[in-house]
């Protein structure tokens, strides 16, 4: 009998879900479950979303290399270049996180060379990455707000990621300077075709 108990008192504890503002409700079943905006509770499962979380990285080069995806044009100036990264979320895609992470020091044959970054859904935007900053060292990690969910709205299309960049050195003096953009997203237009 007491095990009996005990194991109906672990039911209820995994039964319970917390939610915003400490309230507790019981939902009644085990499984992991997600509140809807029709106020219901939907199962998970686990091993869908785990099969539907999916990671896209691409290589950006400040000059003009054979091993980056992509490379800045070496334009005689200073003036902010914008990468069109592609369409990289797709349609109904919740956005866990972009990161831009340096993996090789910027240098310039002029000099020390900042090297102010953010990311955007669009040329010059910061919806990913909203605040620039000087990403040109080796492990310098740009990336969205912690725990922010979502970092902007699902759309039913395709969304971009665009890099956006400014040297304190002329771009065609860059000879160095690489970085790796990590976009993580949950791809929830397969999971719903999944449960249909």
């Amino acid at each position: 009998m007491k095990k009996m108990l005990i194991l109906v008192a672990m039911a209820i504890m995994v039964a319970t879900l917390f939610v915003q503002g400490g309230d507790v409700i019981t939902t009644g079943r085990s499984a992991p479950f997600y509140y809807t905006a029709n106020d219901q509770w939907t199962e998970i499962d686990a091993a869908l979303l785990s099969r539907n979380m999916k990671t896209v990285s691409l290589t950006v080069g400040a000059y003009d290399d054979s091993v980056s995806d992509v490379n800045f044009a070496a334009d005689v100036d200073t003036t902010e270049q914008t990468l069109d990264l592609g369409s990289i979320v797709p349609a109904f895609a919740r956005v866990t996180d972009v990161s831009i992470v340096c993996i090789e020091d910027v240098n310039s044959s002029a000099g020390d060379c900042s090297f102010s970054t953010d990311a955007g859904t669009g040329g010059g935007g910061a919806q990913w990455i909203a605040s620039a900053v000087d990403a040109n060292e080796a492990d310098v990690c740009l990336g969205s707000a912690a725990g922010a969910g979502s970092l902007i709205a699902i759309t039913a299309s395709m969304q971009k990621v665009y890099m956006n960049s400014t040297p304190g050195q002329n771009w065609s003096t860059l000879d160095a300077g690489r970085w790796v953009v990590v976009v993580s997203y949950i791809d929830v237009a397969a999971i719903v075709e999944t449960e249909d």
